[in-house]
């Protein structure tokens, strides 16, 4: 397992990238993907009734094991193979598209964010405009045309004392403001988010869920049939077989003598 991926997701958890694996070993659709991927169907019966995979209990750490029965150990040995490689590409790209999902999601929930900070700000500013047309109305009724702010009109938030050109001026510029973003706090730290998660890449050559510790080989002795097996049941059976017929001999010939 070696899974590097920014701050998008930690896909470097042995334990999730296993229980990935774990699953689609097992998984009914991913065998019979695989055979319809490949188009052996009438091999499928054949493998599968003799497939074997040997998953430790929670908490053993020794490796997953599979293995195949089967008539045709050299095939089998090719499809067991080919198996296993199918599904490491299949947890593999299940992985990369779980990065991309949250690469995606995460994008989208930043681009809300300033989406709604966009609005605030814009209402702030039309709050501040009708604020400032009802400060000019009275500095014009005051007669007020030049500043004459100061520290009590500031505390009073007497706004018409910056006289009618300032407050003209502000809501001019308000305006024919194109952009709130300069005057939003924090919004420039999301787009450089926004900028990191869209420019993000995903090396997927540097992504192997698993190790393949030994690929499938043919057994050097069949396991079946067991020809020593055989050859002893066969010397046993044969011994009875032979007392047998020499005590009915032993009868038949003493029955004649009587």
């Amino acid at each position: 397992q070696d899974v590097q991926v920014g701050q998008v997701v930690d896909l470097s958890d042995e334990q999730l990238v296993y229980q990935q694996f774990q699953k689609n070993l097992k998984s009914r659709q991913e065998k019979q993907q695989f055979f319809d991927e490949f188009e052996h169907a009438g091999f499928k019966k054949n493998f599968l009734g003799g497939l074997k995979l040997n998953i430790p209990k929670k908490g053993d750490k020794s490796s997953i094991s599979l293995s195949v029965e089967s008539s045709d150990a050299a095939k089998s040995t090719e499809w067991l193979n080919k198996y296993v490689s199918f599904v490491v590409s299949t947890t593999k790209n299940q992985l990369i598209q779980t990065v991309i999902n949250k690469q995606e999601n995460k994008k989208v929930s930043i681009a809300n964010k300033m989406v709604a900070m966009r609005e605030v700000a814009k209402g702030v500013k039309l709050a501040r405009i009708v604020r400032l047309k009802e400060a000019l109305e009275i500095a014009k009724a005051a007669g007020i045309q030049n500043s004459q702010i100061s520290q009590a009109a500031n505390q009073l938030n007497m706004e018409y004392m910056r006289g009618t050109k300032a407050i003209a001026r502000e809501i001019e510029l308000l305006k024919a403001r194109k952009s709130d973003d300069p005057f939003i706090e924090g919004i420039n730290d999301l787009k450089q988010q926004y900028t990191y998660f869209s420019n993000l890449s995903i090396d997927s050559e540097k992504i192997n869920p698993v190790r393949i510790d030994q690929k499938a080989v043919i057994p050097v002795v069949p396991i079946k049939p067991k020809k020593a097996l055989i050859l002893a049941v066969a010397t046993v059976l044969g011994g009875f077989l032979g007392v047998f017929i020499a005590f009915i001999y032993h009868a038949v010939k003493k029955r004649r003598e009587e």
